[in-house]
């Protein structure tokens, strides 16, 4: 089971871009089995990540990681043409450290187990609180 659907990669970017990233055959249209194939190496990521923690995959799939995966997909999409997106670059590298702070323990999906409480696709900061000041943003 994939963490997220094409239409999660339909709502992030625009479908012109979809079509110059997946069109190899020059047909005008979007190759959904290019971007299944985004997906998918998106998803093992996040698996290789998050293995050591959860069994994976992980179902339901909690919002959270549906996003990353798209957004990680997306970026896979432009590293396959060579395309330098410095906001992509930047959305992917952000969901690497959040995956590494999930694999970690300081950021947790779903109800940890002994929370059953917590909303199943919620995520729970479960580190030392720090206060922002002026000084500590420098």
């Amino acid at each position: 089971m994939a963490y997220s659907t094409v239409d999660d990669i339909r709502k992030l970017i625009p479908e012109s871009d979809l079509i110059q990233l997946t069109d190899d055959d020059g047909v005008g249209v979007v190759d959904e089995a290019v971007l299944t194939e985004a997906i998918d190496q998106a998803d093992r990521e996040i698996d290789a990540y998050l293995g050591a923690r959860y069994t994976v995959p992980l179902d339901p799939v909690p919002n959270l990681l549906r996003n990353l995966s798209a957004q990680m997909a997306i970026w896979h999409l432009y590293g396959r043409r060579n395309i330098l997106s410095e906001v992509w670059e930047s959305r992917y590298k952000n969901a690497i450290r959040l995956l590494d702070l999930i694999r970690r323990g300081e950021v947790v999906i779903g109800a940890a187990e002994d929370e059953t409480s917590a909303p199943a696709s919620g995520v729970r900061y479960a580190g030392n609180e720090k206060v922002l000041t002026d000084l500590s943003m420098y």
